[in-house]
């Protein structure tokens, strides 16, 4: 005698269309999401037959109920197979801007309040190639959850400190703007530190060298056919900016300059 399990429907299981992830909003994502549900409610059924041979000679092929096997059990092996998954993230790097421009000015002026800002092409959803477990389909999606700009200051006449810019904690919707966040217009050109708590500005406070790195805290989802479950948050960083910091020598004031 022997145990047969047949999967009780031909209905393949498809996830969701995530080749336009780029394109999504924080909206669509949680739409996706609420359409399957938790990976706690993630099964197939499969009828089980008791199939064999009789003494008398008898061919048995006998229904005698049906099981949910949850895409948790070992058999399918989606959850064992993580790395495998993670393997095919390939997230570029996020390119790092400074506004006033230090092409501009050749640095950053003391005292001249410093929009840090990335490029709005890397502020998007991610969704790695999927990988097939028995039937199953598996990916993770990434959200930019949280933005901050770590910067180390290095002054001519003092100790090095490095402190966390805090700009975002959560997705903001691209408005079209080349960079994220959008230059904010009622920044004052001029700002002694301590005298302006904005998100995302930083203030030289001296002459030295600065290096600063973008970095987006990504909530990440493992999706397995549509069915989604949390896994711990992803942190990711921009390559190194190194400016110069010096004091503003000279302004033209002409118009149209």
């Amino acid at each position: 005698m022997r145990w047969t399990f047949r999967e009780t429907t031909d209905r393949v299981i498809v996830d969701a269309d995530w080749e336009a992830a780029e394109g999504m909003t924080s909206v669509d994502v949680e739409e996706v999401f609420a359409t399957y549900g938790p990976v706690a409610d993630a099964f197939r059924r499969f009828d089980v037959y008791c199939t064999g041979r009789h003494g008398s000679g008898f061919e048995a092929n006998q229904l005698l109920n049906s099981v949910q096997v949850s895409v948790r059990d070992p058999f399918w092996g989606v959850f064992a197979g993580v790395a495998r998954v993670w393997a095919g993230v390939q997230l570029d790097r996020p390119s790092l801007s400074t506004i006033p421009s230090s092409d501009v000015f050749g640095g950053l002026p003391v005292n001249m309040p410093t929009s840090l800002q990335i490029g709005a092409d890397h502020w998007v959803v991610y969704a790695s190639p999927p990988v097939d477990f028995r039937g199953w389909s598996a990916r993770l999606v990434l959200t930019p959850a949280a933005l901050d700009f770590v910067v180390g200051f290095e002054p001519d006449d003092g100790s090095a400190v490095t402190l966390t810019v805090p700009c975002f904690g959560g997705f903001v919707e691209p408005d079209g703007s080349q960079n994220i966040p959008a230059r904010d217009d009622s920044i004052p050109d001029f700002a002694e530190p301590g005298q302006l708590d904005e998100p995302c500005v930083w203030i030289p406070p001296e002459p030295g060298d600065v290096t600063i790195r973008a970095r987006i805290i990504y909530r990440v989802r493992y999706v397995v056919s549509g069915f989604v479950e949390e896994q711990p948050p992803y942190e990711w960083e921009s390559d190194p900016l190194t400016v110069r910091v010096d004091e503003l020598r000279a302004v033209n004031t002409r118009p149209g300059s």
